[in-house]
């Protein structure tokens, strides 16, 4: 099961995002992923091929794609042959990106509490951020398109969108008032507001639970090994009871 993006940047410009630490992650995931399918073919007759794409892919870093975009242009020779192999390589991790991956936008705004800030406001502001991140992610793609001599065509791809499957607003655990021996509880944050995209599922499968429920032999968040940074607190309201939920930051758990 692949990893969970979770995007706390707050880039404008093209060379913020390759430079920032979402980015960096992301290109991990999606290599993990691409070595990982091309290790079920090392057995076959391209074996050889198989293992010079993976030295290739191991090269690549973000570094790979800020020297693209600050470089003096035009490009030429074997470095733009190897500019446009790497542009291709990221081509292919922006669709996987749209199609496959799951991302989580996160706002932090405790000034909700602090300084009583409007909550339709925060709503507002955490569907904007996903709107600029899914333009600016769209203009550096066709940058970095252009820069490697691929941009024919580019700026005729209307259509294509890349929000995060869900942008939301978070504050701080700590601001929850739970009894002392939830303590460990208050440094998992709070979702306040959510904008949810329904992803568009290209590989469709059968409606029904991949694998069973089952108890666990511990209470998770009394284990030493609990780390608060791997689940979000969601509230409930279920008649007059108020309820946190705490979901675990897993594709399995969070998109359901």
């Amino acid at each position: 099961m692949e990893q969970i993006l979770e995007i706390r940047d707050g880039c404008t410009t093209p060379a913020q995002l390759l430079k920032s630490k979402a980015f960096a992650q992301y290109l991990d995931i999606y290599k993990k992923q691409f070595i990982k399918e091309l290790k079920n073919r090392e057995n076959t007759d391209l074996k050889d091929d198989v293992l010079h794409k993976i030295d290739y892919i191991n090269s690549i870093d973000a570094s790979t794609y800020i020297t693209i975009i600050e470089g003096d242009t035009p490009f030429s020779g074997d470095e733009l042959k190897a500019h446009r192999d790497s542009v291709k390589f990221i081509d292919g991790a922006f669709h996987h990106y749209r199609t496959k991956s799951y991302t989580r936008l996160v706002r932090l705004h405790n000034e909700i509490l602090e300084e009583g800030t409007d909550a339709e406001m925060i709503k507002d502001s955490v569907t904007l951020k996903a709107d600029k991140l899914s333009e600016l992610i769209l203009e550096t793609r066709r940058i970095l398109l252009i820069r490697a001599g691929l941009g024919d065509g580019v700026r005729r791809t209307k259509g294509l969108e890349c929000h995060p499957n869900v942008a939301v607003g978070e504050i701080s655990g700590h601001f929850v008032n739970l009894p002392g021996e939830y303590s460990s509880l208050s440094k998992v944050a709070m979702t306040t507001t959510a904008d949810m995209r329904t992803g568009v599922y290209y590989e469709t499968h059968a409606n029904k639970r991949e694998f069973p429920f089952y108890a666990l032999e511990h209470n998770p968040f009394k284990n030493d090994k609990f780390k608060a940074e791997d689940y979000v607190a969601i509230p409930f309201e279920v008649g007059a009871w108020n309820i946190l939920c705490y979901i675990h930051k897993s594709r399995g758990c969070v998109e359901m």
